[in-house]
């Protein structure tokens, strides 16, 4: 009985392919989770020049004018994601020889109460097989369900909106097409939800900058790991919102935000992005306080080494990073007028049920 169900099913999945895990042709195609999307592109190239690793927010970077090219260089963003997270993903990016991995670095994914996501499979991205992704990702009710609507609607789906380009960037069509986007609305709703959820930045434990080591250990465990191959590591602070850093200040997280940088260091020169603060005081570069609409600045300064910082020069990077007492007013000033903490404190309170944190 069971192989009378498994036959059909695994032709029926294997025909529509809904997912984009086997073939080219993506339209129509929405994976459930925003680390297939990354993880099903990248197995359609067979040799980078450049790759970029880090949360969602470097899916945002124009890694196509970084690097002149657009076909072999790959953004590997996985959202909502811890270090340990984006090290496994980017020995997948190692597989395809790259010259350079750009790591970028965000400070949530340092946040020891931070889970993986419950979606996420170490076994299945170490595998990183055709086959053993198919039965992963294509046996479930949902896939099923996904592979259904594809077949009845397929590319006459007008609702369909592409999300991801064949590097791995964004399209950022999310926000392009909502005719309801403000800014003010998106990046107050970002800053209560970091401030309200523990595994974001509302932590105890985050609060100790002794509390880095454990991700400090993976990124030089991947150090290593490219050293061994010939891949060049570069090591990036991912720009936030000016509002986003006075916010990490105005929750006592100052000391281990600084004390990062600090351990950074030590393991080789960063390039620190929020140093330019032309580009994160202004509000026009962002869609809201870690997504940027505009990135080639950005890329710019990574060509030069304007904001390469050492152990030498870190006292530099610490006095330009640390925001102005504007700034932590401005927060303030909106954490004590927002008329939706309700929603904040439900919406962590969800997400913490979902996947609940290490430590407080």
């Amino acid at each position: 009985m069971m192989a009378i169900l498994v036959v059909p099913n695994t032709i029926f999945m294997y025909i529509t392919d809904p997912y984009n895990l086997i073939r080219e042709d993506y339209y129509g195609k929405t994976p459930p989770n925003f680390h297939l999307y990354p993880y099903n592109l990248l197995k359609k190239h067979d040799k980078l020049n450049y790759a970029f690793l880090g949360s969602s927010s470097i899916n945002y970077y124009d890694i196509g004018y970084m690097f002149n090219d657009s076909s072999s260089v790959f953004s590997m963003g996985i959202e909502s994601s811890t270090i340990e997270e984006q090290v496994e993903y980017g020995k997948l990016l190692a597989e395809k020889q790259p010259k350079e991995i750009f790591f970028f670095l965000s400070f949530y994914s340092f946040n020891p109460s931070r889970n993986p996501e419950k979606y996420y499979s170490k076994r299945v991205v170490n595998l990183n097989n055709k086959v053993i992704d198919f039965f992963d990702q294509y046996f479930t009710n949902q896939a099923l369900s996904d592979a259904a609507s594809y077949w009845i609607g397929g590319k006459k789906n007008s609702e369909w909106v592409q999300q991801f380009n064949e590097n791995g960037t964004r399209t950022q069509n999310h926000y392009l097409l909502d005719k309801n986007y403000d800014f003010i609305n998106a990046l107050t709703s970002y800053l209560t939800l970091n401030y309200a959820d523990v595994r974001l930045y509302g932590s105890k434990s985050f609060k100790d900058p002794e509390s880095l080591n454990y991700s400090l250990s993976k990124i030089k465990e991947f150090k290593t790991y490219l050293e061994d191959k010939n891949i060049k590591l570069r090591l990036i602070f991912a720009p936030d919102y000016k509002l986003n850093t006075a916010m990490i200040y105005y929750m006592g997280l100052g000391n281990t935000y600084k004390g990062l940088r600090k351990k950074i260091a030590l393991i080789q020169p960063f390039y620190d992005l929020n140093a330019d603060t032309t580009f994160t005081n202004d509000a026009k570069n962002y869609w809201d306080a870690h997504h940027v609409r505009t990135s080639r600045v950005l890329m710019d300064d990574l060509r030069s080494s304007k904001y390469l910082y050492t152990t030498n020069t870190i006292d530099s990077c610490l006095n330009r990073i640390e925001p102005n007492f504007a700034s932590i007013q401005e927060i303030k000033k909106i954490f004590n007028e927002y008329p939706h903490w309700d929603d904040a404190r439900r919406q962590a309170d969800q997400d913490k049920k979902l996947n609940p944190p290490k430590v407080l």
